[in-house]
């Protein structure tokens, strides 16, 4: 963390550059090889793929909420 002068808020340092950024944005285009698998899967689960879609929505929407209320206590802390 970094401190501007002493009155203000710590904040965090901002050092991701574009060749990180892109990086980190093709990592989470990664999941969307499933749509290549989903029939397959669906197949060989006999048909419970979409069961485990729903049990990974819960936790990613209870994960959405904490960072929703993280967001609110720290608006300037930067990004996850």
């Amino acid at each position: 963390m970094e401190h501007t002068n002493a009155g203000s808020q710590p904040r965090l340092k901002r050092v991701l550059g574009l060749p990180s950024v892109l990086l980190f944005g093709l990592a989470y285009m990664t999941p969307l090889i499933v749509y290549g698998t989903y029939g397959i899967l669906a197949e060989i689960s006999h048909g419970t793929v979409p069961l485990s879609y729903l049990f990974a929505f819960i936790a990613i929407s209870f994960t959405a909420m904490s960072y929703g209320k993280l967001v609110r206590l720290y608006p300037t802390a930067g990004s996850a």
